[in-house]
């Protein structure tokens, strides 16, 4: 099973021999590889579904379709917690977000989470904990702009920073917080689904 987000909508590419049961799913058989690529760029927001499921006989060769007709992007962030269990979140134009970004030349997955938790959010005395896993969605940079696939791998962090927070303002960083895991819903409704399904999941 793969799933990638596009906007609030999640897509899930699944063998036909396996199919996954998910309550309220929209479900389509396609008999050629190429179709998943006329359902996602044409999926119509008018149903009354967020969630379509995509079977094929061949879940492997299925992603290379799906996979070869996007720009990749690798990218990697931080669940980063303290020592009461706290997670960081950042207010990014108006979602709270985790932060995350692009990976350099040369640089380890490991090292660009770490790199992107400081420079978004000035924490200071990070350790990687695990890795948590990935998460896929589709954007573009703007409109008509190619459409880009993104790929993020995760990292539980902890971290003992008790200073101040520095948001990175060029990034569209304006709020860092420690959020306790009694409000963590709260602030997860403000943010994105791939966010929220991948704490439930994953980070949870």
């Amino acid at each position: 099973m793969y799933k990638v987000f596009k906007d609030n909508w999640l897509f899930i590419l699944a063998d036909s021999n396996d199919i996954p049961h998910i309550a309220d799913a929209i479900t389509i058989c396609i008999t050629n590889a190429e179709d998943v690529i006329r359902i996602i760029s044409g999926y119509d927001t008018t149903i009354d579904s967020d969630t379509i499921i995509v079977l094929y006989s061949n879940l492997g060769e299925l992603i290379t379709v799906f996979e070869n007709n996007y720009l990749l992007k690798v990218a990697a962030g931080g669940w980063v917690f303290n020592n009461i269990g706290d997670v960081m979140m950042i207010d990014r134009l108006n979602y709270w977000d985790i932060p995350k970004g692009h990976i350099e030349k040369n640089e380890t997955l490991q090292i660009c989470a770490i790199r992107e938790v400081e420079e978004e959010t000035g924490i200071a005395n990070l350790s990687i904990v695990e890795e948590l896993g990935i998460s896929r969605h589709l954007f573009r940079y703007s409109e008509g702009s190619p459409e880009i696939l993104k790929v993020t791998h995760w990292f539980r962090m902890y971290s003992n920073y008790s200073g101040t927070f520095n948001p990175q303002i060029s990034e569209g960083v304006e709020k860092v917080e420690w959020v306790s895991s009694d409000r963590i819903n709260e602030y997860l409704y403000k943010s994105y689904r791939s966010l929220q399904e991948f704490y439930f999941d994953e980070v949870e």
